[in-house]
């Protein structure tokens, strides 16, 4: 655990059209004439509104995809730490001084998205290590309190986490652009849905 760099506890208008109307006014003929200006006048008000209409339809439904789009990105894309996993609902209590770790933390915070993944390794009889298919979504409670490690004296956060739901991980694991940390496309699973694919 010191090597890690944390320690833990497990737990549970129109206006062309207006010089034309008023000569045809003296024509003697003012209410053809005049409707015709009107409905003229109407007509390409309506026909600019249904523009615009149109183009504030067109422009609400681009912005409502792309925040949906970010939204399933968010979703989907979790940053992980190797640790072994939790299960549903348990609380694990930590002492980081590791300073990926910490970064991420922050990171999370500092953008109200206080989640993301722990996952376990395997090592496979090659010797090669390998992160593990499965893992589980955990949840900083609260805000993290600073502390220092007695020992030297270093600074740390003292968090405290939730695991919530379980995945499984679509595609390779890879470096995250923002940090030292991994990441990955996860796919959330039913609890029985994924005791059906843990079994095969």
């Amino acid at each position: 655990c010191a090597s890690l760099g944390w320690s833990f506890s497990l737990s549970r208008i129109n206006k062309s059209s207006a010089p034309s109307a008023l000569r045809d006014f003296n024509t003697h003929q003012p209410t053809k004439l005049f409707s015709f200006a009107f409905d003229d006048f109407s007509d390409a008000n309506n026909d600019e509104e249904e523009d615009n209409g149109e183009d504030s339809d067109y422009s609400f439904m681009a912005s409502l995809r792309q925040r949906m789009n970010q939204a399933t990105e968010r979703d989907t894309l979790l940053p992980l730490i190797v640790l072994d996993t939790m299960l549903p609902r348990q609380v694990l209590k930590l002492q980081v001084y590791n300073p990926t770790f910490l970064d991420l933390i922050r990171l999370r915070v500092a953008d109200e998205t206080p989640t993301f993944g722990l996952l376990g390794m395997a090592r496979l009889a090659t010797g090669e290590h390998v992160h593990l298919k499965y893992g589980v979504e955990v949840h900083i409670e609260g805000k993290p309190e600073v502390c220092v490690n007695a020992k030297d004296g270093k600074s740390g956060l003292k968090i405290e986490l939730v695991a919530k739901r379980r995945f499984r991980i679509e595609g390779d694991v890879s470096q995250s652009p923002m940090g030292g940390w991994t990441e990955a496309t996860v796919e959330f699973l039913e609890s029985s849905k994924q005791e059906a694919d843990e079994e095969n």
